[in-house]
């Protein structure tokens, strides 16, 4: 009995041993996987610090569009995201939301002819004179969707958004605008 629990001591010993010799191998490795990492991490952080940089600009620049045209936040979301799946650009809707702003200015001081495109459209100078920038712009769209003939419907959305307007396919754009700012009234809290 005393052989064998020299015997199993001897192996014991034996099998600490080469179990010391596989954790410092694997410490090793460990080391090495972790030291290979290093530029992974500084380069995903570093993308994620510009992704959150760009994030909070995104949502000054909504904020401050949405302020200056007297607009619910989810709306201005709601106009970039439809531009973007109508055939327009996002990053037009100040363009189109100041554009829209200075044929109504024309109206209301007076310029010959400012009144001409809405008109065509079926719009009223008292119903521009009612309705909000936002109001307006959902039927202005509802509008222009309605035009069959491409070569009018362009004129009159160069007329009304000048190049802001252009390449946009107005049903599809009337439609999204709705659903899109549906959609974002939810996110509307966070960004403000």
């Amino acid at each position: 009995m005393a052989q064998n629990i020299a015997r199993l001591g001897v192996v014991l010993g034996i099998d600490t041993a080469q179990f010391t010799k596989g954790l410092g191998q694997a410490t090793l490795q460990m080391a090495k996987f972790v030291e290979g990492l290093k530029p992974a991490i500084g380069i995903g952080s570093a993308a994620m610090t510009g992704l959150i940089a760009k994030t909070i600009a995104y949502a000054d620049k909504v904020t401050d569009l949405a302020d200056a045209n007297d607009m619910a936040i989810s709306s201005v979301m709601g106009l970039s995201s439809a531009l973007s799946t109508s055939g327009g650009r996002a990053e037009n809707a100040g363009k189109m939301l100041s554009n829209l702003s200075t044929s109504i200015d024309k109206i209301t001081q007076g310029v010959e002819g400012a009144e001409k495109p809405f008109q065509r459209l079926g719009i009223s100078i008292q119903e521009i004179a009612s309705s909000s920038t936002e109001q307006l712009l959902k039927r202005v769209a509802e509008s222009l969707a309605k035009v069959e003939d491409a070569t009018t419907r362009n004129a009159l959305a160069r007329e009304i958004f000048s190049k802001a307007g252009m390449n946009i396919s107005w049903d599809q754009f009337s439609q999204a605008l709705e659903e899109q700012s549906v959609r974002f009234k939810e996110s509307e809290a966070g960004i403000r």
